[in-house]
């Protein structure tokens, strides 16, 4: 039998629904969809519902992400691209949103088309990566998985066990035992940094003492009440204690 247009399009449509992962995480819940950027990240998009509208955010996964590549969005050209993809959204942004989230404010008889163009957005802002300095310096996370593996097992972008099947990446995990999963969590933007780190360790099927957060910089660079947001789901950790954390963790593998 002849299938019709309606038909393919329906079966197209029902794929692409059996694979997004939604678990709760706070007042809302992850949408994991089946999207991916270059290095095969999952496009994670959090979704708050208030009556009949809901709020739709990337957290902060873009802009931590482009960072981490060396894209400064702090200069002149890139700002005004960065800019200019967050408002092709074409939804309003997400009440409050910061200035490095892509969001948009939807009602709810739209989310899955708000969704898309917030995925399809981000998937764009991607390719902004081109414009990192071709000579600069190594990110905190390329620093953090360097000197780790100098002494331990490391796996860059190790996938973290999820709640209901979600799959996402944090900077690296170590050893072969005794695995611990580590999210470098950059000062260059603290608070994008930070609801990334937050998002991605909440979600997550892991005990909290196997979560390092592991923040660039003394603590004096960071708020307390970053750091005890940080400690309520993983053990946190800074970037000048780097060392005594290796030490500690050759003697778990060798215990």
């Amino acid at each position: 039998m002849t299938e019709t247009t309606s038909e393919i399009v329906d079966e197209m449509v029902a794929s692409y629904r059996r694979q997004i992962d939604v678990e709760e995480a706070g007042g809302g819940f992850l949408f994991t969809l089946p999207h991916t950027l270059h290095d095969g990240t999952p496009v994670v998009l959090y979704v708050e519902f208030d009556g009949e509208t809901a709020q739709i955010s990337d957290q902060g996964l873009l802009s931590d992400h482009l960072d981490m590549a060396g894209v400064d969005l702090g200069k002149k050209q890139i700002s005004a691209a960065w800019l200019q993809i967050r408002s092709s959204v074409g939804y309003l942004p997400a009440l409050a949103a910061e200035d490095w989230e892509i969001s948009a404010f939807a009602d709810r008889k739209s989310l899955s088309s708000a969704l898309y163009a917030v995925a399809d957005s981000a998937i764009r802002a991607d390719g902004l990566r081109v414009l990192a300095s071709q000579y600069r310096p190594k990110s905190f996370s390329e620093r953090v998985v360097s000197t780790l593996g100098h002494r331990l097992t490391v796996v860059p972008r190790a996938v973290i066990p999820g709640k209901y099947g979600s799959k996402r990446v944090v900077t690296c995990s170590v050893g072969v035992k005794h695995v611990n999963y580590i999210q470098a969590v950059g000062a260059s933007d603290r608070m994008s940094s930070f609801d990334h780190t937050i998002s991605l360790f909440n979600s997550s099927t892991i005990p909290p003492e196997k979560r390092i957060a592991l923040l660039q910089g003394p603590v004096s660079k960071w708020e307390n009440w970053q750091v005890k947001a940080l400690e309520d789901v993983s053990t946190t950790r800074f970037e000048d204690g780097l060392g005594a954390m290796v030490d500690e963790l050759l003697h778990a593998e060798a215990a």
